[in-house]
């Protein structure tokens, strides 16, 4: 997936989250095959000024045909932030593609 772009908030960089938002980010491909941009940003929340709970945001943006989702969560982690975004976008996008799906196809007229 060559769309797709992580920024870093208040965090250093990590080889092995990153990975782990990449292994997240592919498995929404089975939703959305044509996606033409996948935005995460993964970071210190800078609404929990003191570390502990909720002290991590996740934020995701997806847009491709006919759509575009944004889910923001919250966690103790980086890890369980991202995990709980991608959770709701999972949940979000399979509602839109189910949508789809019974949505009647439209036929072209043609003279």
């Amino acid at each position: 997936m060559d769309n797709v772009r992580i920024t870093w908030r208040g965090m250093s960089h990590s080889d092995e989250l990153e990975t782990y938002v990449m292994q997240h980010a592919l498995k929404q491909e089975r939703y959305l095959k044509e996606l033409h941009s996948c935005q995460i940003t993964v970071g210190r929340d800078s609404h929990h000024s003191q570390k502990g709970p909720g002290s991590y945001e996740a934020h995701v943006e997806v847009r491709g045909p006919a759509t575009d989702l944004n889910v923001s969560r919250h966690g103790e982690d980086p890890e369980s932030a991202v995990h709980e975004a991608f959770e709701a976008l999972t949940t979000q996008l399979r509602k839109h593609h189910d949508k789809l799906r019974s949505e009647p196809r439209r036929q072209v007229e043609r003279d």
